[in-house]
């Protein structure tokens, strides 16, 4: 019982961190270029994702 509170409340602390710090984590992720790539890529991969940004640029 005690272990497995221990380990919800890791998790919980651990997931309170990523949101709180959800955007410098994601900046971080994305200063690399191989993952910037990879991100953008595969998101441009996505026919709605695809569809708003090709909007977006030539309104």
């Amino acid at each position: 019982m005690a272990k497995f509170l221990m380990k919800a409340i890791l998790v919980s602390a651990a997931s309170a961190a990523a949101y709180k710090y959800r955007y410098k984590i994601m900046n971080g992720v994305l200063s690399v270029p191989a993952v910037r790539n990879l991100v953008v890529s595969s998101s441009m991969k996505l026919p709605f994702v695809r569809g708003k940004m090709l909007q977006n640029i030539f309104e």
